[in-house]
């Protein structure tokens, strides 16, 4: 909540601001992570190698249309 009281904040102040939630599972061991920190990085970058092998072992085409879409936006 307190990320959101900011962003609205900026936004009474004049400001412009993009939030999101992110309550996409980490397909490792069979969702054990959840929605998990560090999560969105891969996500948003759309680079699934390095250690974000932790999270998504291999990207799956789930994974990589969520990418597509969080890039898009």
């Amino acid at each position: 909540m307190p990320s959101l009281r900011l962003a609205e904040a900026q936004v009474a102040g004049g400001g412009h601001v993009h939030v999101y939630e992110l309550a996409w599972n980490a397909p490792a061991d069979d969702g054990a992570f959840g929605a998990c920190h560090f999560l969105d990085v891969p996500l948003t970058f759309g680079v699934f190698d390095g250690f974000s092998h932790i999270l998504i072992p291999e990207p799956t085409p789930d994974a990589e249309a969520l990418s597509a879409r969080i890039r898009s936006a």
